[in-house]
C-alpha cells in the first residue's frame, strides 16, 4: 500500500485543484509548442524542430501533472494524503532536506521560466493576435506564481516545525520536467562548439551592448569600390522583438573590412519601429541606396553619393508606387540587386512577396 497521512478535507480540495490548474498550464504549453511548429519559420522552427528535449519536457510535463491530480483525487476520495511509494521509508531529517532543496529549486527556476516566457511572447508579438499572445504567457506566470506560493508555503511550515509539512503536488511534480529542461538545455549548450570555416577570417560587427540595453538583429552589407563595405542592422529595444522602438544603425569600413568606424545610427524615430534595411549600390551612379519601412507600413528610400558619409532625407515610396494604405511592409532580409542592364532590383512585400525596380 502507499503511505497515507491524515489531512483536512479543505487541504485537500486545494491540492486538487492546484492540480487542475496545473494540467491546464501543461496543456498550453503543448498549445504554444503547436502554435509556434505551424505558425512560425526561420530561427523558431530550426530550434522547436531540431531539439528533442522540448517534446520529451512536454511529456513529462503533462504526465507529471496527471500524475499529480489522480494522487490528489484519490487523496480526497479516502480522506488521507497518499504520497509516492519511496516516501515513506524516509527519515525526518531526508525528507527536510527534501522539501528544503526542492523548494529552492523551484524559486530559482521562477526567473528562467518568466525570461523564456517573455522571450516566447516578443517574438510573436505583432505576428499572431494579441488573445494568442495572453495566452502564451499565461502557462509562464501561472507556473512562477504556483511555484513561488508552494515553495513559501513549505518553507514557511519547516520554519514553524509544522508537522505533515510537504510541497503541493503540481508544485512538486512538474519541476521535474523543468529541471529535466534547463538541464538539458544546459548541458546542449556547454557542449555546443560551433567552428569557422578553415581560413576564413571574421569578427563581430554588431553585439549586444554597443549601444546600452539594445540588441542587433536583420545585418545587410555592400561592397563598394576602394574597399568600401557599409553594414546595416536594425538596433531593437528588446533584441526578439520585431515591433516597439527599433532604429537602423550603420557601420564603415574602408580598408576591405579590416577595421570598422564606430556606431551611426542613420534613423531614429523614437518608439516607432525602423526596419528592414535592403541596400542596394548603382555602380552606374556611384549611388548607395537603402529602403526601409517605418512600422511595416510605409516604404521609404534614402540614398548616399559618397560612400555613406551622409544621407538623403528619405522618400515616400509607399505614395510613389501607388501601395494600399498601410499594406504589410518589409524588405530583404539581405541586400538589393544591381542588374548588368542597370536596373535596381530590391526585395520587399506590400502584403505579399514582390520586388521593386529602376531602369533609371
Amino acid at each position: 500500500m502507499e503511505p497515507s497521512t491524515i489531512a483536512s478535507r479543505r487541504a485537500l480540495r486545494a491540492d486538487l485543484a492546484l492540480s487542475i490548474l496545473v494540467l491546464i498550464f501543461a496543456l498550453l504549453f503543448c498549445v504554444i509548442f503547436v502554435v509556434f511548429l505551424t505558425s512560425f519559420g526561420g530561427e523558431f522552427l530550426i530550434v522547436i524542430k531540431g531539439l528533442w528535449i522540448l517534446p520529451v519536457f512536454l511529456v513529462l510535463l503533462v504526465g507529471s501533472a496527471i500524475g499529480a491530480l489522480v494522487l490528489s483525487a484519490r487523496s480526497l476520495r479516502s480522506g488521507t494524503v497518499q504520497e509516492i511509494p519511496s516516501q515513506g521509508t524516509w527519515s525526518p531529517r531526508s525528507k527536510t532536506a527534501w522539501l528544503l532543496g526542492w523548494s529552492a529549486w523551484n524559486l530559482i527556476a521562477i526567473l528562467p521560466i518568466l525570461l523564456v516566457g517573455k522571450v516566447l511572447a516578443l517574438g510573436a508579438l505583432g505576428s499572431v493576435p494579441t488573445v494568442v499572445i495572453g495566452l502564451l504567457t499565461l502557462p509562464f506566470v501561472g507556473t512562477a506564481i504556483v511555484f513561488l506560493v508552494g515553495s513559501l508555503w513549505t518553507l514557511v511550515g519547516l520554519a514553524r516545525r509544522m508537522s505533515r509539512v510537504r510541497l503541493p503536488r503540481g508544485a512538486a511534480g512538474t519541476g521535474f520536467a523543468f529541471l529535466f529542461a534547463f538541464a538539458a538545455f544546459g548541458v546542449v549548450s556547454a557542449l555546443w562548439n560551433p567552428q569557422w570555416t578553415e581560413g576564413v577570417e571574421h569578427m563581430a560587427l554588431f553585439s549586444p551592448g554597443d549601444e546600452p540595453g539594445r540588441g542587433y538583429r536583420i545585418p545587410a552589407m555592400v561592397v563598394l569600390p576602394g574597399d568600401t563595405l557599409l553594414a546595416f542592422a536594425e538596433s531593437r529595444v528588446e533584441a526578439m522583438s520585431d515591433l516597439l522602438d527599433i532604429d537602423l544603425v550603420m557601420r564603415r569600413s574602408l580598408d576591405g573590412g579590416r577595421s570598422w568606424s564606430p556606431l551611426v545610427v542613420l534613423q531614429d524615430q523614437g518608439q516607432h519601429t525602423v526596419h528592414s534595411p535592403s541596400p542596394v549600390f548603382d555602380p552606374s551612379t556611384q549611388t548607395v541606396w537603402l529602403p526601409f519601412c517605418v512600422d511595416y507600413r510605409t516604404l521609404y528610400i534614402t540614398q548616399s553619393a559618397d560612400a555613406g558619409l551622409t544621407w538623403s532625407e528619405p522618400r515616400d515610396l509607399s505614395q510613389e508606387l501607388g501601395l494600399a494604405e498601410g499594406a504589410w511592409c518589409h524588405n530583404g532580409p539581405g541586400n538589393g540587386i544591381a542588374m548588368s542592364t542597370g536596373r535596381l532590383v530590391i526585395p520587399t512585400s506590400d502584403g505579399e512577396s514582390r520586388v521593386i525596380y529602376s531602369d533609371d
